[in-house]
Order: structure tokens, then sequence, then C-alpha cells
């Protein structure tokens, strides 16, 4: 497992993102250097933060 954390705005700017050229690229070579591996994504949302 190798998660990734990453903050936005808004559920239509991680879309975007999702959704972007380079984040195909990312899974194209991911899946080109590891095609045995199964690859997933879960997106969570924080529901409150708390600051110092």
């Amino acid at each position: 497992m190798g998660p990734c954390f990453a903050g936005t705005t808004s559920g239509e700017s991680t879309e975007r993102a999702i959704n972007s050229d380079d984040m195909k690229r990312l899974v194209a070579d991911f899946n080109r250097d590891w095609p045995e591996v199964t690859r997933t994504r879960d997106l969570l949302v924080l529901a409150e933060e708390v600051t110092a």
C-alpha cells in the first residue's frame, strides 16, 4: 500500500486532478511497470480540521 494525501478545496478540483492528463500518464506508467498489481483509489472526505 502506498497512500497519497492531497488537499483540495472542492470536489470539482479533485475530479479535475483525478481525470487530468498527468494522472492518466501516472496510471499508465504504474500499469506498465507493475502489471500484476491491482491499483485502487479511495477518496476520503475530511469531516473536521483542528488547528493548534
